[in-house]
């Protein structure tokens, strides 16, 4: 009995210690496994944060790219453009520089042939009234306006100096008065149709020279004018 007693305590003993190393085994196992699901799982979160984190610079780097594209396509429309901006300017400025040139020398020879055309009139019609002069005596026809047989009859005025070109036509204001007055002055190889206007106390003088081989000039106040100014102003 005490054999027996003492063998039931062994086995039972034995039993309990093989229960305490299966149930300690399940609980390892259970614990590696959980450890090793959790160890997967943080794995999992790290990779798919990681992916994220890619996925979002891959993203940002395109955008970057797509912009940095897109800039320089303005970039380089907005220099193609000012160059053919340029170009065109250009073009146009070579081009009005060339009408402009060649608008000057047309007008330059036409000048130059309206010139010429006067000049052989005049040589004509000078050759014709030497021929008449030549053929009969000239009758003396008075003129319509008074006739100075004198040299440098006009007084010299430097139109430039202000002063001195004030002095002079508040001289004429007061010698004249208002209104239109006319001489003519016969020169060796010109005559002057002399013109004082006097407006409102304010004078201006008009000179239309004629040379005997034919040129006509006009002047205003001692300056170069056209006849169209000079017909206008002193009717």
């Amino acid at each position: 009995e005490e054999e027996a007693k003492i063998k039931a305590e062994e086995e039972a003993r034995k039993k309990a210690e093989e229960e305490a190393r299966k149930k300690a085994e399940s609980e390892a196992k259970l614990k590696a496994e959980e450890e090793a699901r959790q160890k997967a799982e943080t794995e999992a979160k790290l990779k798919a944060e990681e992916e994220v984190r890619k996925k979002a610079e891959e993203e940002a780097r395109q955008k970057a790219e797509a912009e940095a594209k897109v800039k320089a396509e303005e970039e380089a429309k907005k220099k193609a453009e000012e160059e053919a901006r340029k170009k065109a300017a250009e073009e146009a400025k070579i081009k009005a520089e060339k009408d402009a040139d060649k608008l000057a020398e047309e007008e330059a020879r036409k000048k130059e042939e309206e010139e010429e055309r006067r000049k052989q009139e005049a040589i004509a019609k000078y050759r014709e009234q030497q021929k008449l002069k030549e053929q009969e005596k000239s009758v003396p026809v008075k003129p319509e306006i008074d006739i100075v047989e004198k040299d440098n009859s006009i007084p010299e005025v430097d139109f430039d100096n202000e002063e001195e070109k004030e002095k002079y036509l508040s001289e004429l204001a007061k010698k004249y008065g208002n209104g239109i007055h006319r001489e003519q002055f016969k020169e060796t190889k010109r005559i002057i149709d002399y013109v004082v206007v006097v407006k409102d106390g304010k004078a201006d003088e008009y000179k239309k020279i004629k040379y005997d081989w034919g040129g006509l000039y006009f002047f205003k106040n001692g300056k170069s004018t056209s006849s169209a100014i000079y017909i206008t102003e002193t009717k």
